[in-house]
């Protein structure tokens, strides 16, 4: 609906209360596509103004972590439980979808979250809640590293920031974020060397100090003084 210069847009299912206001500078061709969730094919520069026009907030039925067993299993075993406790990393569970989240936080703003499945049986493994084009960052060093997941970015906060990349491939909304940092370390399993070698070198044009950091096993699975031996 188009309504005084802006775009109004609603979905009408009752389930769902998915709507928001957007400017004209996006087309109707555009924001059809971004409804039928083609997102991928309109510019950055559009995504990330879309974005920056939905607003997320953490669901009143998100619990805390220790309320359920496994979600604060999950969180122990992957070494996740220093960053928490330090301030570092706000991590919830989430009942409905039986996911362990990770808050994502811009200037002490929450503006999304990262949701991990506790089980194989809940597909997919990663979930993302609101804005997609805001990384999961944990640490506060002018050194990062950009490993695979969030359980990882939190385990190496006390020795570097960790920047989870989701997967092995980086986002072109990412970008931004690693400009400043004084070191990139790309740290990937070893089966993803190819795909951490192209992640350097596109993080080198933004800076000239990174390197590939080739993995055993996850970062997640070390102990601190370890991680510190691996990255060293």
């Amino acid at each position: 609906k188009n309504l005084d210069g802006k775009i109004m847009w609603n979905c009408f299912y009752a389930s769902c209360n998915v709507k928001g206001i957007i400017s004209k500078e996006m087309s109707p061709e555009e924001l059809k596509k971004f409804l039928n969730g083609t997102i991928k094919e309109l510019s950055v520069q559009n995504k990330m103004k879309l974005d920056n026009k939905i607003k997320w907030s953490v669901p009143n039925y998100f619990t805390s972590i220790h309320s359920e067993n496994r979600a604060l299993n999950y969180v122990k075993k992957n070494n996740c439980m220093n960053a928490m406790e330090r301030g570092l990393a706000k991590i919830m569970y989430d009942p409905k979808k039986d996911r362990v989240v990770f808050l994502i936080k811009e200037q002490n703003k929450v503006v999304g979250a990262i949701g991990r499945a506790i089980t194989s049986a809940t597909y997919p493994k990663w979930f993302i809640y609101g804005k997609k084009s805001n990384p999961f960052i944990c640490g506060n060093h002018r050194e990062a590293v950009l490993v695979e997941d969030c359980a990882s970015a939190c385990a190496v906060s006390n020795v570097i920031t960790g920047i989870a990349l989701l997967g092995t491939s980086l986002s072109e909304e990412y970008l931004p974020y690693l400009k400043k940092y004084s070191r990139i370390l790309v740290a990937l399993d070893r089966d993803a060397t190819l795909k951490a070698f192209d992640i350097a070198n596109r993080c080198a044009m933004l800076l000239n100090n990174v390197r590939v950091i080739m993995l055993e096993d996850d970062l997640k699975y070390y102990n601190e003084d370890k991680i510190r031996e691996i990255l060293k």
